[in-house]
């Protein structure tokens, strides 16, 4: 299975479904790549856009069960959405309230419906500096994902 590929399409069928009950939700993009190429795909996105940028896999690991094999890796995925510069606290929050709505909760909710995954026991969240643009409001999921053992 192409782990990049599939949480791909979560994503987009995630974001395409809460489309259609709220047509004026936002299209997140979804993106991946290095940090530091991430940069420059940032630069080119208008400031209306939102996006999720899922972080390259670099850890993880393989457990044996019997004769079952399962490989779980570390998910971090950043929802993100562009604001204007110098926003107070309490903007930034109701950014990050807007984004848990349109997106993540939708996401967790999609990811364990799929069925092709261990059950998440504990996302990890937070509110990161920006990391690509000045102006980025985001927030991180951060989970193991394990493949379902054959």
């Amino acid at each position: 299975m192409a782990l990049l590929n599939t949480i791909k399409g979560i994503i987009q069928t995630t974001n395409a479904n809460y489309r259609m009950l709220n047509p004026d939700a936002p299209t997140y993009k979804v993106m991946y790549e290095e940090s530091s190429m991430m940069n420059i795909q940032a630069d080119e996105l208008n400031q209306a856009d939102s996006f999720v940028y899922i972080e390259e896999f670099i850890t993880g690991r393989y457990t044996r069960e019997k004769y079952f094999k399962s490989k779980t890796m570390k998910m971090q995925l950043y929802f993100c959405k562009f604001t204007q510069l110098h926003q107070d606290a309490t903007t930034r929050e109701a950014l990050r309230d807007q984004i848990e709505t349109e997106i993540v909760e939708p996401f967790m909710d999609a990811y364990k419906q799929a069925a092709l995954f261990d059950d998440v026991k504990q996302y990890n969240l937070s509110y990161p500096f920006p990391r690509f643009d000045a102006n980025e409001v985001s927030v991180m999921l951060e989970f193991e994902c394990t493949l379902k053992r054959c």
